[in-house]
């Protein structure tokens, strides 16, 4: 596991090469690799470039709670309206 700054363009193959050469610095690429991150699409897709750079078993999860938060949002899009009418009327009474 690393942090590090990443400067320039947050592309996926930019993602992934800094995250090979990470795997490579601590002797990490031909062990067990699982990637968890948020549903962003290019690191769904430098999770998919990565994969293809590995020999090994690699297994990229998507963050459970991004993916709650992206439900609960779109649900709460849906009931925008009536949550709003619903507020005039208590004002109202």
């Amino acid at each position: 596991m690393d942090i590090f700054r990443f400067k320039g363009l947050h592309t996926e193959q930019a993602i992934s090469n800094k995250i090979y050469k990470i795997l490579i610095e601590f002797d990490l690429k031909i062990k067990i690799i699982v990637m968890t991150t948020d549903n962003d699409s290019n690191i769904v897709l430098d999770a998919k470039l990565l994969k293809s750079n590995l020999t090994n078993t690699f297994i990229h999860y998507r963050y459970i709670v991004h993916v709650l938060n992206l439900i609960v949002t779109a649900g709460l899009e849906v009931v925008k309206i009536h949550i709003k009418n619903l507020r005039k009327l208590i004002k109202i009474i």
